[in-house]
């Protein structure tokens, strides 16, 4: 049990200190795509479809690859987590409606 809880404490303190080195790294990239959209004098409007574009791709993912951050999960738990992530969603197809959840995590 406690070397699970040192394991995971270890995990976290990994993703916290990724996250601000990630942080940074992102809002490099952004200055920079920014600075040659300007550049390029490209519209306005497209300059800021593309900096939602990557201001939504950082609040959904915060730069933190999920295949790297769960890599040491067992997959049967591993592919829980996605059904829970998406579950909802392959529930509502026609061919996996009538499927049990086993079926479909699996």
């Amino acid at each position: 049990g406690t070397s699970i809880y040192t394991y995971v404490i270890a995990l976290l303190e990994e993703i916290v200190s990724e996250l601000d080195v990630t942080s940074t790294l992102y809002k490099q990239k952004l200055s920079r795509v920014e600075e040659y959209t300007r550049l390029q004098g490209m519209p306005d409007k497209l300059k800021a479809r593309i900096a939602t574009y990557y201001e939504g791709i950082w609040r959904m993912y915060k730069g933190a690859s999920a295949s790297k951050i769960f890599s040491h999960l067992p997959s049967h738990l591993r592919a829980e987590m996605k059904y829970r992530m998406v579950g909802p969603i392959l529930s509502k197809a026609f061919f996996l409606r009538e499927c049990d959840t086993n079926f479909i995590v699996a």
